[in-house]
């Protein structure tokens, strides 16, 4: 079952962004597959750390391109991200722990903060890059 499907309404118009989202979409994809499938914590533990592993990736460079162009919401942007990064960290610790398993519950909230970072916040930062074209 795919948890979130690839659309045009994902993409930003930045080519590198947009190829990163899909395949974070897709790697958010495998693990809720996995989950769906049942497979056991091994795999699951491999998937959510390769997952997190590609949200830093993602971010760093996200963050970079704000910095050089200058994006005045970068500050809240980036806080965003922070705020993410800590949360699944949290997430990544509890399972290693045994406290947390990978459920629905928390399969809807990546992909609902994803889904509405793209559509919102990351919009809005595509929209800027489209109208503030490199020099």
């Amino acid at each position: 079952m795919v948890l979130i499907q690839w659309n045009s309404e994902l993409e930003i118009g930045n080519p590198a962004i947009d190829a990163q989202h899909k395949k974070w979409v897709g790697m958010l994809n495998a693990l809720n597959e996995a989950m769906i499938e049942g497979k056991g914590r091994e795999i699951l533990g491999r998937l959510l750390s390769e997952l997190i592993d590609y949200t830093a990736v993602h971010f760093s460079t996200e963050e970079h391109l704000m910095q050089v162009r200058l994006y005045p919401d970068r500050d809240q942007h980036a806080r965003q991200h922070a705020e993410l990064k800590a949360t699944v960290g949290k997430l990544q610790r509890d399972f290693a722990e045994d406290r947390l398993m990978i459920t629905i519950e928390v399969m809807r909230f990546l992909k609902d903060w994803l889904y509405q970072h793209i559509k919102n916040t990351d919009k809005r930062f595509g929209e800027f890059l489209a109208s503030k074209p490199a020099s």
